[in-house]
């Protein structure tokens, strides 16, 4: 991706990812994606579960960019509603006694 926008960034396909698991060891008892759970759990015990997110990709890879775009913009704009009643709430008589409104909900906003 030299020539990229983000040209030096590092990464890789994601459709390379699937070919993790057809390379073997000599033996062909070892998987490169076995070896590379294996040693990233080793080297980081915190890190999710790498195999359980793998399970995730076909969906993934199925949604368009468009879709996801779709998404984001609705969030922003409920987000924006938030606000807006959030706003609205924190005014005086904007809520009736002891409607937790506030407290719940403020913490998705900030």
């Amino acid at each position: 991706n030299a020539g990229a926008r983000l040209g030096g960034a590092v990464g890789f396909k994601m459709t390379d990812l699937q070919k993790l698991k057809d390379l073997k060891s000599a033996d062909g008892q070892v998987t490169l994606l076995d070896f590379l759970v294996d040693y990233l759990h080793k080297k980081n015990p915190s890190l999710p579960d790498f195999a359980r997110g793998l399970s995730l990709l076909p969906q993934a890879s199925a949604t368009s960019l468009d879709e996801v775009s779709a998404w984001l913009q609705e969030a922003r704009k409920e987000l924006r509603l938030l606000e807006g009643q959030l706003r609205i709430a924190g005014r005086p008589g904007g809520l009736s006694p002891g409607d937790a409104f506030v407290d719940v909900m403020g913490p998705f906003h900030s």
